[in-house]
């Protein structure tokens, strides 16, 4: 993720597509505009490679601070990890805070 080096807030990592696939995802809750992003990369298997970003997943709402909290589990017993991201100031008519869950098919989807 060059383009934006020092500003990983959160990171988690699972197995989100395929069994003993291990990848990890990185939230940049300040990009976009302050919409938030969500990275999924895999770490190359050779030295001097750059990360492969598998999946980029975008905030809702300007300023709901997308991505700043993160965490992996299989929460549809699926066999599967489910990426849980935080959006702690997401609001309606103050500030709530939303929790995003995705499941994992052939990619990533919000439920």
């Amino acid at each position: 993720m060059p383009q934006y080096p020092k500003t990983r807030y959160a990171i988690t990592s699972g197995q989100f597509y395929e069994p003993g696939e291990v990848l990890y995802a990185a939230g940049v809750p300040r990009s976009s505009r302050t919409r938030g992003k969500v990275f999924v990369y895999q770490f190359p298997s050779h030295k001097n490679r750059q990360q492969l970003i598998k999946d980029i997943l975008d905030g809702e709402q300007y300023g709901e601070y997308f991505g700043s909290a993160l965490t992996a589990c299989d929460v549809n017993s699926d066999g599967r990890d489910n990426l849980i991201i935080g959006a702690s100031l997401w609001s309606r008519l103050s500030d709530e805070g939303r929790v995003y869950a995705y499941v994992t098919q052939f990619s990533i989807k919000n439920v």
